[in-house]
């Protein structure tokens, strides 16, 4: 048991057998602030005890210093249930914060919402230590701050340490802020120093300001690997020595820029640049409606540790090159093992992604080449006994190789019930592979095996089968109602 005062010892002890002993204590005994600081702290009766408190020795600095120890010390208390004197301290008001966000910061929400007294709902710390403590509820406390007109919104400073505690805030900045803010060079470059995004949210003139972008720059090299970010800026001598070094390249003749990693050297640029060339040709050729047009924006160069770093790319582990929807640009992971055919290859289908998104009207919505993949993918001609398997395309890697001797339809097992028809192909060898009538389906109506994923996946791969001559006799009329539909479907 904590040591008290002497004179306390006999009543304590009765206290801490009964507490509620208490209304029969010596009314002069009950003013002592010692006495009732040993009830909060000392016996089991705790925090609870703190409504048994008379009203004057609330009002008692020594109690109120050593019980708000006390309440500081618990790793769980009902806020609710304290006297107004501690509800309206600081340091608790604090402290619960921190021990509601270890729960869920849910709970952190709710007590900002229903609990914390008026006072606190504009007080810097408070909302700042809110701000570090929520990621999910971030809308809902800046949204919150907007509404109640919270002139912690007008201060600058306060609106970088939210920055600098909290990365989803970026995310409201540009409808939280003043609109002062966006055209303060000061303020806008710290800002983009705690998180380069913030440059999204600068003022126009601001954004054409060339010293503003090179001193952006210098406060955050991030901004380099940013795609909207000006070309010329980024290349500038005064931001060399900034960050990683970007070498881009303008591939001639074509509005297409080639943005490579710094660990790339001269000679592998070089190639690089061969290939691009070897499939712009393709391209070029295409039986395919204004495909040049996808020929355009941006393509990165570098290995996937890079891309995970500086452009936030979630890879894929098998994954040689990606398309990113949301910035129109393309990626080529350079530490991916494979020949100049397969690289040609995989480049061009991702270009078939940019074709579909952004030269197809509509885009990847459009409805007429949706109806198109459906109605190929559920409608189809199934194999006879002795077709070979490569007149379903059903390995795009082999078949691009050229590995494996033929595989020859020999066997339709016939299943009773729900269960698909099994499809059995045997080799020279005597190996099989069996395939569902699912699976049949999704292989002739695809260029691929790897373009049955999606319509979009199967859009990409048959532009690959049109670009390398690789379409087979029972694929032509497919293809050709593609193409009669891109005439009339692209801009």
């Amino acid at each position: 048991m904590t040591s008290y005062p002497n004179y306390l010892h006999e009543t304590i002890e009765n206290l801490w057998r009964n507490p509620f002993a208490i209304h029969e204590v010596d009314p002069a005994l009950k003013k002592d602030p010692y006495l009732w600081i040993s009830f909060i702290r000392d016996l089991p009766i705790g925090l609870s005890g703190l409504r048994e408190v008379p009203k004057q020795i609330l009002k008692n600095q020594i109690f109120f210093l050593e019980t708000k120890k006390t309440i500081l010390s618990h790793s769980d208390f009902i806020f609710s249930n304290l006297p107004e004197v501690f509800k309206n301290d600081k340091d608790i008001v604090l402290d619960n914060i921190n021990k509601k966000a270890k729960k869920d910061e849910n709970y952190v929400m709710a007590f900002f919402e229903e609990e914390i007294p008026e006072k606190f709902k504009q007080d810097y710390d408070v909302i700042l230590l809110m701000m570090s403590k929520i990621t999910k509820n971030t809308p809902v406390l800046t949204s919150f701050l907007k509404e109640a007109n919270n002139p912690l919104l007008r201060n600058p400073n306060f609106i970088l340490d939210c920055l600098k505690v909290n990365e989803r805030f970026i995310n409201f900045f540009i409808h939280r802020i003043e609109a002062s803010f966006k055209s303060d060079k000061k303020f806008m470059l710290d800002a983009i120093e705690i998180n380069h995004k913030a440059i999204e949210y600068a003022s126009a003139e601001l954004k054409e300001d060339r010293d503003f972008l090179i001193k952006a720059i210098q406060k955050n090299p991030q901004l380099k690997y940013e795609r909207y970010f000006p070309r010329d800026i980024k290349t500038d001598p005064e931001v060399e020595n900034y960050g990683d070094k970007i070498t881009i390249i303008k591939v001639p003749s074509l509005p297409l820029y080639l943005n490579f990693q710094a660990e790339i050297n001269k000679e592998e640029i070089i190639q690089f640049k061969e290939t691009i060339l070897e499939v712009a040709k393709r391209i070029k050729a295409s039986k395919l409606p204004n495909f040049s047009k996808a020929l355009a924006g941006e393509l990165y160069v570098g290995d996937k540790p890079f891309f995970k770093k500086n452009y936030m790319v979630n890879v894929s582990s098998g994954a040689s090159a990606s398309y990113d929807l949301l910035d129109r640009c393309i990626y080529f992971y350079t530490d991916h093992d494979q020949s100049l055919g397969d690289a040609i290859r995989d480049l061009s289908h991702e270009f078939g992604h940019r074709y579909h998104h952004t030269v197809v009207k509509n885009g990847m919505n459009n409805e007429r080449v949706r109806d198109l993949y459906k109605e190929v993918r559920f409608s189809c001609k199934l194999p006879q006994i002795g077709d070979p398997l490569s007149d379903l395309r059903e390995d795009w890697w082999n078949v691009k190789r050229g590995s494996e001797s033929e595989y020859y339809l020999s066997k339709i097992e016939k299943v009773q019930g729900w269960k698909e028809d099994k499809f059995i192909y045997i080799n020279d060898e005597g190996l099989e592979k069996t395939f569902s009538q699912q699976q049949i389906n999704d292989l002739i109506s695809c260029p691929s095996q790897y373009g049955s994923k999606s319509h979009e996946e199967w859009f990409a791969e048959m532009c690959n089968l049109i670009n390398f001559n690789k379409v087979k006799p029972n694929q032509k009329t497919l293809v050709d109602r593609l193409i009669q539909i891109l005439e009339e479907e692209t801009i």
